[in-house]
C-alpha cells in the first residue's frame, strides 16, 4: 500500500509543480530542472521513474536492517510516503496562498 501511495504522491507532486511553474515559480532541484526544460512529458516521466526504481530498491532490500542506524531499509518507505505528503501539503499551499 504505501509503494502505491508514493507513486501516486510522485505524480501529484508532479503535477503540482509543473502548476506552480506555469503560475511563475521556479524547480529548485537542478536535475528535474533540466528535464522540466525539456518539456512536461520528460519531466512527470523522469521523476515518475526515478521515484519508481528507488522504490523498487527498497522493496527489494526492506529486510536488511543497518544496525549503526538501528534501521530497517523497509521502513523508509514511510519516510518517503512521509516526505511527500508535506511536499504535497507545501505545494497546495503555495497554490492557495500564491496563485488562487
Amino acid at each position: 500500500m504505501l509503494v502505491v501511495l508514493i507513486l501516486v504522491l510522485s505524480l501529484a507532486d508532479a503535477f503540482f509543480t509543473l502548476f506552480l511553474v506555469g503560475a511563475g515559480a521556479t524547480e529548485l532541484n537542478p536535475v528535474m530542472d533540466y528535464y522540466l526544460k525539456q518539456g512536461s512529458f520528460h519531466f512527470v516521466l523522469v521523476k515518475y521513474l526515478l521515484t519508481a526504481v528507488s522504490v523498487v530498491f527498497i522493496v527489494i532490500l526492506s529486510h536488511v536492517f543497518i544496525p549503526r542506524f538501528r534501521l530497517l531499509i523497509g521502513d523508509l518507505l514511510k519516510l518517503f510516503a512521509g516526505g511527500f505528503a508535506a511536499l504535497i501539503s507545501w505545494e497546495v499551499l503555495l497554490v492557495f496562498r500564491f496563485v488562487i
